[in-house]
């Protein structure tokens, strides 16, 4: 399978997966309720699966307010901006954001909101799992901002990710620092 587009909607595509046929939208549940949205533009993809080995596939483009609903223990999120040029072995993000939300909930209390982050991250895919990247990037909204570098390994064996995070604050204003207790894993005595 491959295929490209100059423009695409996210949300078209989701209300055209409503008329397949029941066995195959059966299979696409979860992304119904993540409810992808967003524009891709300079989009292609392509997939190979010849059933005897690990899939070959890639894809690349560019996206504007890329989002999705948080659906079972995945996040949800609003309003990416950035390029993405992926494959089996890796590849890059770059992220642009300026407005964005990010939720966690119920790990946290609310939404995060993201005024600005800025990022190019490497990724790479090996026996050890999926490693995402980035030596350098600036993240910032009404409360605080900080700059640093951030590595996120994903083990191939489907153990705990493990982040590794060198951040420096830039500044910070503590009146809103509840929103970023994650009440989910704290005792309750503790939060409040």
């Amino acid at each position: 399978w491959s295929g490209d587009a100059g423009f695409l909607r996210l949300q078209d595509l989701a209300l055209l997966a409503g008329w397949l046929p029941e066995p195959v939208a059966g299979k696409l549940d979860r992304i119904m309720r993540l409810a992808p949205n967003g524009d891709l533009s300079d989009f292609n993809f392509h997939f190979d699966r010849d059933g005897a080995g690990a899939p070959v596939w890639a894809v690349q483009g560019r996206f504007q307010d890329l989002g999705a609903r948080a659906d079972h223990g995945l996040p949800g999120f609003s309003g990416l901006d950035g390029r993405v040029t992926l494959d089996q072995q890796g590849g890059s993000v770059v992220l642009a954001v300026r407005g964005a939300t990010a939720d966690f909930r119920p790990l946290f209390r609310t939404p995060f909101q993201v005024g600005a982050l800025d990022l190019t991250a490497a990724v790479r895919h090996d026996a050890a799992g999926w490693r995402v990247a980035t030596d350098a990037f600036k993240v910032e909204n009404a409360d605080a901002a900080a700059h640093g570098k951030v590595a996120m390994q994903f083990p191939a064996d489907g153990t705990a990710p493990v982040l590794d995070l060198d951040a420096v604050v830039d500044h910070a204003d503590a009146k809103g620092k509840s929103t970023y207790f994650p009440v989910g894993i704290m005792p309750k005595d503790v939060v409040d």
